[in-house]
């Protein structure tokens, strides 16, 4: 079986591990034991990993619509 070619954002990231990021951060968040500071830039991190992540399923969508036409 040919390897799949997973498609990176912009930011440099596929999906899978743009999500896999996003897990990290949300425990991160949610354990409580990081600063304000650190708080904060993790939800602005995660915040562009969200973005990203979107566009590249909305991409995806697109893709399956033209695929569907056919």
């Amino acid at each position: 079986m040919a390897a799949e070619k997973k498609k990176k954002s912009d930011k440099g990231f596929t999906f899978e591990e743009g999500c896999k990021r996003l897990e990290e951060i949300v425990a991160q968040l949610s354990g409580g034991e990081v600063t304000l500071e650190k708080n904060i830039e993790l939800y602005k991190e995660g915040s562009e990993i969200l973005n990203a992540c979107n566009e590249m399923l909305e991409q995806a969508k697109g893709v399956i619509k033209v695929v569907d036409k056919d």
